[in-house]
């Protein structure tokens, strides 16, 4: 059974190419997405500056 769509929106950005090659590196050791990475680091860190 297929899942439902999340309410989702498109992103463009840029990235350097450093940081890029460090989230591809985390997405192979995690098996993660690259959408499913970003919204996750995002998700973290807004979390951590939330608490304080």
């Amino acid at each position: 059974m297929p899942q439902p769509k999340k309410d989702a929106v498109i992103v463009h950005m840029k990235m350097d190419r450093t940081t890029h090659d460090k989230l591809d590196r985390y997405c192979a050791k995690t098996g993660l997405s690259r959408t499913a990475a970003i919204e996750q680091i995002l998700n973290d860190y807004f979390c951590k500056k939330t608490r304080r």
